[in-house]
Formats: structure tokens, sequence, C-alpha cells
């Protein structure tokens, strides 16, 4: 079956039934549903699909915690990512913490020892900037860390009772 549009006197056709084969059975739901910005027909084609997929209408429930399940599940394993290495992003935010920590304790000291020196020389803004830099990097760490750190919980809890509940 296909769909025929008319822009601009330019006709434009589209074979949803070939096009609607290659989505998931989420993206058919999606478009079954209303969801999206498609018409009526091309709802009608998304139906068509999942009927021929053998979706079950009725347990849509089920469907609806498989894909719960599997969003988490991406979450979880995009959260390890980073510098090349297997590190989560809160711990990532945690070392963002602790060497901002550093770096403001180092600036502080520089602010009254003026130990750090360059060719041009650093002037007393320059040391306030950096020292202001740090302290920003500081606490963006930390903050961070502690919002990544509750949403992993969230998340660990909500895939150990939807795993429970499958």
């Amino acid at each position: 079956m296909e769909l025929v549009v008319i822009i601009k006197n330019e006709i434009m056709s589209y074979n949803w039934t070939e096009i609607l084969k290659n989505k998931t059975d989420k993206e058919l739901f999606y478009i079954y549903s209303g969801q999206s910005l498609q018409d009526k027909e091309v709802r009608d084609f998304a139906e068509l699909e999942l009927k021929r997929r053998k979706f079950d209408f009725k347990d849509i429930d089920k469907y609806k915690a498989k894909w719960k399940l599997e969003r988490l599940i991406k979450e979880e394993r995009d959260n390890k990512v980073g510098f090349g290495l297997n590190i989560s992003q809160s711990i990532q935010l945690l070392i963002m913490g602790v060497v901002g920590v550093l770096l403001t304790i180092i600036f502080v000291l520089d602010i009254f020892f003026e130990f750090i020196v360059s060719t041009n020389g650093i002037t007393y803004i320059e040391r306030v900037f950096f020292l202001v830099v740090s302290l920003g990097m500081t606490i963006l760490g930390f903050v961070g860390y502690k919002q990544k750190k509750k949403t992993d919980l969230l998340r660990h809890k909500e895939l150990t009772d939807l795993i429970e509940k499958l």
C-alpha cells in the first residue's frame, strides 16, 4: 500500500508497509497510539504491522515493562563511559571535585605566597581568576557527583524492581 503526498506540485510516494517493517515494536506502538505526528492512515499501517508481528494489544503493560527495562539497561551501559576508561560518570565528577579542591588550595596559597611564577608575571587578578575557576570546578564536581549518584541509585532500584516483577 502506498500513500501519495503532493507538495508544491511534486508527488512524493511513501510505501508505509516497507517503512514500518524496519521499525521496532516500540516505535510502531508509539505511532499506533498517536504519540507521533503521523496521520490516521499511517497509524492504521502501524496497527497492521503490529498485528502481523502478533503484538498482544491486551497485554501492553508487559511490552511497556520490557521497553522500560531496555531503556534502563541502556542508561546503565551509557553511564560507564569516559576518558577511554570504564569508569562511571559519577566517579569522573568526584575526581573533578577532588582536583578542584587541590587546585583551590594551591591557588589560595599562591595568592598569599606568590610561588607560581611565569616569564610575564602573574597578576593578582589572574590569581583570583584561577581561584574562582578552581572553586567552580570543586562545586560542580561535588554537586554533580551527588546528583549523579542519586540518579544512579534510583535507576538501580528501578532496574531491580522491574527485574523482580518480570
